[in-house]
């Protein structure tokens, strides 16, 4: 084997977080790590997502402009019989184009003496959906799973999920993680006159837009004047927030927009703006923005069906916990409205628990299940 384990991922979509963890794997963590983007742009995410797709490391390889599925899984296969993992993963099982390449691949993947194991990097599935979706999705997943050698899973409800759909298999909690280091250097500079909450991601049915904004609406009638609403997304659930503002003066003027960016670290401006993050969501399989928020000191008001909370707030230490309905979320900004000192407080326990969350501390944990199957 060589000093240097080759490892590859095959990802979905081009994202700059994976480039940078991928930099940590190859210069901290001794892996010959490969990253192959089949696809470069998503409607949901704004361009700076992209806008260094043309500036990658070597490890990096980005799929030519214009292919079809077959011509995408042919160019999969040319790289990696050219890179020669010992260790493939993927981050994509159900329809995902990364799912049906590698199943037809794998039986030609690595050597007559010795298969190439492949694993597969999954969230927690979006079980907000129909029941009937949510059956059909499982029982997907369980015959999926029965093709892969190992899985990584991101937080503690994907592990109990993908547990129950296969006992046996090899499970490694590994989470996403990111550069830091911008929210870090975020400064602080004592309580604030009104408390800003920022919410951060997309405006879909899954981000609980309706109860969230029936909550400010309620917090514009009983605080008018004592809080901010930054909003740092956009999709097709801001019909809630553009009636509600309509209906209440008080929300119009407390609320804004900030979601037009040119570069990635553009994205964190908000960030530094706000004083509380607000995801209050029925599903994400992660959210990149938790960690990125409590690293900048913000406390964070979460629902349970949040991964990322679940791996890094503790109640009343770095943030707090709320149902789904916006009575309980309500509560929670009122809470932090009336309570600046707890802002300063829970911030400061965010900083800590974020560095569970570092491109260094993620690429120790990736490195240390990667080898485990590369035998």
């Amino acid at each position: 084997m060589n000093a240097r384990t080759p490892v590859v991922l095959v990802s979905t979509l081009f994202s700059p977080f994976q480039t940078e963890l991928a930099t940590a794997l190859n210069e901290r963590e001794g892996l010959d790590y490969h990253v192959l983007y089949t696809k470069l742009a998503n409607a949901a995410r704004g361009s700076h997502w992209t806008e260094d797709v043309r500036r990658t490391p070597p490890y990096v390889h980005t799929v030519p402009a214009g292919l079809g599925a077959r011509e995408t899984a042919a160019w999969v296969e040319e790289r990696l019989a050219t890179l020669a993992p010992r260790v493939i993963v993927a981050n994509g099982i159900l329809r995902a184009p990364t799912w049906q390449t590698l199943t037809a691949l794998r039986p030609r993947l690595g050597t007559p003496q010795r298969r190439t194991p492949v694993g597969y990097w999954l969230e927690h599935p979006d079980l907000s959906r129909p029941w009937h979706v949510c059956m059909a999705v499982e029982l997907m997943t369980r015959v999926q799973m029965g093709a892969m050698d190992f899985g990584f899973v991101i937080g503690d409800r994907a592990e109990a999920y993908y547990r129950r759909c296969h006992p046996t298999l090899p499970l490694h909690v590994v989470p996403y993680g990111s550069n830091l280091g911008p929210s870090f250097a975020i400064e602080r500079n004592g309580p604030p006159e009104r408390t800003r909450f920022l919410f951060s991601g997309q405006l879909v049915a899954r981000n609980n837009i309706r109860a969230l904004t029936e909550a400010f609406e309620r917090l514009a009638e009983s605080h008018a004047g004592r809080f901010e609403w930054v909003v740092s997304a956009s999709g097709p659930e801001e019909r809630w927030i553009t009636e509600a503002r309509a209906r209440s003066p008080v929300l119009d003027r407390a609320t804004r927009f900030d979601r037009d960016f040119v570069t990635w670290n553009d994205r964190l401006r908000p960030f530094a703006q706000s004083d509380v993050l607000v995801c209050p969501s029925l599903h994400a399989g992660w959210a990149l923005v938790v960690p990125e928020a409590m690293a900048a000191g913000m406390p964070v008001i979460a629902t349970r069906a949040v991964s990322a909370a679940r791996w890094f707030v503790r109640p009343e230490l770095s943030g707090v916990f709320v149902e789904t309905d916006a009575n309980s979320i309500y509560r929670a900004l009122v809470r932090f409205v009336e309570d600046h000192p707890a802002i300063a407080r829970m911030g400061a326990e965010a900083r800590l628990a974020a560095h569970a969350g570092t491109v260094e501390f993620i690429a120790a944990r990736f490195a240390e299940a990667a080898r485990k199957h590369a035998g």
